[in-house]
């Protein structure tokens, strides 16, 4: 029975959710100026849960759970004596219920007979702004005599009645974050068995069908989405007349059967369900409206631009005539609100038909659809295919328009780091299919982006060259120093002409910032060529004409470099030490101008660990000059691992030299058989004459074979014996 001192009765199904405490605290606001009570119904709470429970109203009702959620809230609904009734979960709360409170507050609420918020579920609860998923849901009611709920799950009140109050208030939810597959599976396997017992008792409902496909799409099982799709259509079909939510059920069903197919890469399938739901009469515009985004999506993927084009503009024609209409929106889209006019879902269904647009070479379609996405946003970063397209069409079709997008492009945060990659792989494209028209329309066009960029500064420099605009050329080469890190990466192109023009590019070098230029140089000299950081070596040379720090450092790591690469390659010891040898002459000399002679004696540990590597390298040749090759090897070993960059190239050093004494040892080894063998032969004959009493013979052999090998106590044993015969 209603209390007219009660004008609005909230009903919440509390389980002892951790969020709980926060849903009771949002709502105070709107029941200290709002004349409410509060109906707690416990489906599960233990009794510390129940005690927060008890903070804020004493009106708790005991339920027992009986998987069925319409029974557990018709429990409150029962309690309610106000005037409208509101009802939540215990994981969602309002983040401002202001609005609420002035419709109330207003008398507003006279004039209506429900009212709808949206729901913002959580789908992530990571990142600084996490990402959400808005629907609009009908959670307020004026109570009626027979106002209740109905449906096992997903329950909803029945009836209501127009007119609709729509707000912007919306409440938090993180209810359908699972932290694994397990409990994810788990949720729908619970929501889908009652499910299919809510459809048994309603098989002619499109309502269940809609809430069920829904969890089989959570789960991905696409199969079964058609199949309940094709089962709900039979019904559907059957239908003499259609009520306003069994076509809003039809068309989500449109759209569930065209994105599986689409998730099984079933384009025609995709492309069919899509064209069947627009050519269907009783389906809501809006629900069209997702329906030419997922052609969209199709035609972009199969590349058929002219139909992607087309289903982009039937799109934005529903989205200006409806998108910021509420009512519409929650009335004709409710099931599939959060994949038809939400942010995202415009601004990828915008960048598809700028693609389009730009592929068919539709101006007009570019113009008027290119400035209303907001090019500062982040999220339109990455969009390589139409920075492709629009490139393509502004160079075969030069003209302001397309060259201001471009510049819009570029000059946005970050966009000349997407768009020069673009420009630099479509301009050797050109250059290799002997496109020179192509290649200069491109590179006028970089060189008008207000940015300094190498890429642009180099086109800058070759089109005012070709221009003859040759007196702003020291200004651009200045600005290269200035701002570009890796200088190495700008076009060859451009140092001929500087060499040609006589720019002091010395000067420019010696003035531009050493770290900034120093971690440039590192960038570049890891993933350069060998033979690029032979040209760079050659030409940063033929600037050279005073002595300065950062010309050492840049032969230093040019050095590292090559020498790095020589351990990929098949070369000997004499060749790889004499490597060595120049890098570790390089390192030293660079060092010796940053530290005290001293440090090289008495503290080579305080010196950086490369400095540290030459120290080390000179003592093993000091070994090797001294012929102590086995503490050579030892110390050469003890510097593998020593300094991680050249880690490889020195263990192939101490490969080799391990290689070169085995080899020794083994010629050795050799030479000493064979000196064996010829010492026992020259012992054989001194006993035959012996045998002979040719002793004088005997003893020229045996002296031999002593000087030999001295202390072969056989030879001097026939000598003593030769010597005892002769006395």
């Amino acid at each position: 029975m209603n209390d007219k001192s009660v004008v609005l009765s909230i009903s919440i199904l509390i389980s002892g959710r951790e969020e709980m405490r926060k849903c009771l605290d949002s709502l105070t606001p709107l029941m200290e100026k709002v004349s409410c009570e509060l109906i707690l119904v416990d489906t599960g709470c233990n009794e510390e849960q129940l005690a927060i429970a008890r903070e804020y109203t004493d009106l708790i009702v005991p339920f027992t759970w009986c998987n069925d959620f319409a029974a557990a809230r018709n429990a409150g609904l029962q309690k309610a004596r106000g005037e409208w009734f509101l009802y939540l979960d215990d994981d969602e709360w309002f983040e401002d219920p202001t609005e609420i409170v002035d419709f109330f507050l207003s008398g507003e609420y006279r004039d209506y007979n429900c009212a709808r918020y949206y729901q913002r579920n959580y789908t992530s609860r990571v990142g600084e702004k996490k990402p959400y998923v808005d629907n609009v849901v009908l959670r307020m009611v004026r109570m009626m005599p027979d106002t209740r709920f109905h449906g096992i799950i997903h329950e909803f009140l029945i009836p209501t009645y127009v007119p609709i109050k729509d707000f912007d208030t919306c409440v938090e939810h993180y209810g359908y974050i699972f932290d694994n597959d397990a409990d994810k599976y788990k949720h729908v396997e619970r929501n889908a068995s009652l499910l299919w017992k809510q459809l048994e008792a309603e098989p002619t409902c499109l309502r269940w069908y809609t809430q069920l496909i829904q969890e089989y799409i959570g789960i991905e099982e696409y199969e079964r989405v058609l199949e309940l799709c094709e089962k709900a259509f039979g019904v559907y079909d059957s239908f003499e007349t259609v009520d306003n939510t069994q076509m809003r059920s039809a068309g989500a069903l449109y759209s569930y059967a065209a994105s599986a197919s689409l998730q099984k890469y079933d384009y025609k399938e995709a492309l069919r369900w899509a064209q069947k739901g627009i050519e269907d009469k009783l389906i809501y515009d809006c629900a069209k409206a997702h329906l030419y985004f997922l052609q969209a999506v199709v035609y972009q993927r199969e590349e058929n631009y002219q139909e992607c084009l087309e289903a982009f503009l039937n799109y934005i024609r529903i989205y200006r005539e409806k998108g910021q209409d509420k009512y519409a929106i929650g009335n004709e889209t409710s099931l599939i609100n959060n994949t038809v006019f939400q942010e995202i879902p415009l601004i990828r269904t915008t960048l598809r038909g700028l693609v389009s647009a730009a592929k068919v070479q539709d101006k007009a379609a570019l113009e008027e659809y290119f400035y209303t996405l907001d090019w500062t946003d982040k999220r339109l970063f990455g969009q390589e295919e139409l920075e492709k397209a629009l490139l393509e069409y502004a160079c075969e079709e030069p003209c302001e328009s397309l060259t201001r997008m471009v510049k819009t492009m570029g000059e946005r945060e970050y966009g000349i780091l997407e768009l020069a990659p673009v420009m630099a792989e479509l301009e050797q494209t050109w250059l290799k299919d002997k496109k020179e028209e192509l290649v200069w329309n491109l590179r006028r066009m970089a060189a008008q982006i207000g940015c300094d960029h190498q890429y642009v500064l180099s086109c800058r420099i070759l089109v005012s060259e070709r221009d003859g605009q040759t007196e702003v050329l020291e200004k651009v080469y200045k600005s290269i120093f200035e701002h570009c890190e890796a200088i190495y990466r700008t076009d060859a192109g451009v140092w001929e002409i500087a060499e040609r023009k006589g720019v002091p590019l010395e000067k420019y070098f010696l003035q531009c910032d050493f770290n900034r230029w120093r971690s440039g140089t590192e960038e570049w000299i890891g993933t350069a060529p060998e033979e690029m950081i032979r040209i760079w070596k050659q030409r940063v040379r033929g600037w050279q004409t005073t002595e300065d720090i950062r010309y050492e450092y840049f032969y230093m790591r040019c050095s590292e470099a090559l020498l790095y690469r020589t351990a990929e390659k098949q070369t000997s010891l004499e060749e790889l030490e004499g490597c060595f040898r120049r890098h570790e002459e390089r390192v030293l000399g660079y060092y010796r101008k940053l530290f005290r002679e001293e440090v090289f004696e008495g503290l080579p540990e305080a010196l950086p660990l490369e400095a540290q590597l030459a120290l080390r390298l000179r003592e093993v040749w000091r070994y090797r000059e001294s012929g102590d090759e086995r503490s050579a090897l030892e110390c050469l070993r003890r510097c593998v691992g020593f300094y991680s960059v050249l880690e490889n190239t020195v263990g192939a050093y101490a490969k080799l030299y391990k290689e070169m004494l085995e080899k020794q040892n083994k010629r050795v080894e050799a030479e000493n058989v064979e000196l064996l063998q010829l010492v026992h032969s020259l012992k054989t004959v001194a006993k035959r004459y012996m045998d002979e009493k040719k002793y004088q013979e005997a003893r020229g052999i045996l002296e031999q074979v002593d000087q030999c090998m001295q202390g072969d106590s056989e030879a001097r044993e026939l000598l003593r014996q030769i010597e005892e015969k002769g006395k």
